[in-house]
């Protein structure tokens, strides 16, 4: 994905995300969304991104686990950004910089 070959890597995410659904994976299940998500961001389906990235943020919160938390409401608010719904990117970038802040991860907050 780092080289924006989303459409390709979708298959094999859709493939493990099924092998953790069946594991009963919650938070690997999350993980996966959030990679679909940057995927259909990557292709310009903004709305197949935010579900899946809300998706996995609520999975990350019930579960507690912050780290994964924090970057995918940062991914929302790249969501928003990309809209231009500048506000409501700030909004979530603030929220993911204080919860990068709560748990002192440095390259989350300088991003």
């Amino acid at each position: 994905m780092i080289q924006e070959h989303y459409r390709d890597a979708m298959p094999w995410l859709q493939e493990s995300l099924e092998v953790f659904e069946r594991l009963n994976a919650r938070l690997s299940v999350a993980t996966v969304w959030s990679e679909l998500a940057v995927c259909h961001m990557g292709l310009g389906e903004d709305e197949q991104a935010l579900q899946l990235f809300q998706n996995a943020a609520q999975r990350d919160i019930e579960a507690g686990a912050i780290h994964n938390y924090q970057v995918v409401l940062a991914n929302i608010g790249n969501v928003h950004l990309h809209r231009r719904d500048y506000l409501t990117a700030i909004s979530y970038y603030r929220q993911a910089v204080t919860f990068a802040r709560e748990i002192g991860d440095p390259l989350s907050i300088k991003k």
